[in-house]
């Protein structure tokens, strides 16, 4: 580097003249990134995420009743949970609001010929620990509920579910749906109960079981299938 009397030129300059200001550049950029992962991980935690982006369905909007394409009626039986906790997981969720989205859920069903039967409503208190299998796989939360050993999906209620609108766990018969969703509720619970009756994602947004959630139609073999597998709680009333 040049002296206070002369004249610095930057041909004179080696790599290590910029070093400092490289360095300082490249920590200003590590830093802001780790900032913005800390705020979203903040965020994702405390719920805001899931209240920012997502949103309560309005209590005054309902689904019509679809036209049934079947005749005979099959009856899936639920055994739904509240959940209560100290953690963002608690729902504000009570008894009526749970049977109207159920309503609203079995009216998109009626096109099926499958009635959502409600079982029991109840609510379950959940502690810090068991946070994750809410968003895994919650056998240790009904391994001791009177729900277990019987023939009905089991439906948790949760504040949040960090940006999704509902998980359905494979073939546990068991399915999660936030207060908090992208579409209306009661069409997300309509979805995730297709999945447990055997209905993957497909790519009409028209459809039910579009990933967003934001369809209500079911094709004829959809609904085979899904009385296929409907047909297994309705021998286990």
């Amino acid at each position: 580097m040049p002296t206070a009397h002369q004249r610095w030129d930057p041909e004179d300059a080696s790599e290590e003249d910029f070093e400092p200001i490289k360095t300082s550049r490249t920590t200003r950029i590590i830093r802001i990134i780790v900032a913005i992962i800390a705020i979203i991980g903040i965020l994702q935690l405390s719920g805001l995420y899931q209240y920012s982006f997502f949103k309560r369905t309005p209590e005054k909007l309902a689904q019509k009743p679809l036209e049934g394409q079947i005749s005979e009626q099959l009856t899936v039986p639920l055994s739904i949970y509240i959940v209560k906790s100290e953690t963002p997981l608690n729902s504000s969720r009570n008894e009526q609001n749970v049977r109207d989205i159920v309503t609203d859920a079995q009216n998109i069903w009626l096109q099926a010929g499958i009635n959502l039967e409600i079982k029991s409503i109840e609510e379950i208190h959940v502690g810090t620990i068991d946070t994750l299998p809410l968003y895994a796989y919650p056998r240790g939360l009904i391994k001791n509920l009177e729900s277990e050993k019987d023939n009905s999906i089991k439906v948790f209620f949760t504040r949040t579910l960090n940006g999704l609108n509902g998980i359905s766990y494979g073939r546990s018969d068991t399915l999660t749906i936030a207060d908090y969703t992208a579409n209306p509720d009661f069409r997300v619970l309509a979805h995730e109960i297709g999945h447990i009756l055997g209905l993957p994602h497909i790519k009409h947004n028209s459809a039910l079981m579009f990933k967003g959630a934001n369809g209500t139609d079911l094709s004829l073999e959809e609904i085979n299938t899904a009385r296929n597998f409907a047909g297994e709680f309705t021998r286990g009333i």
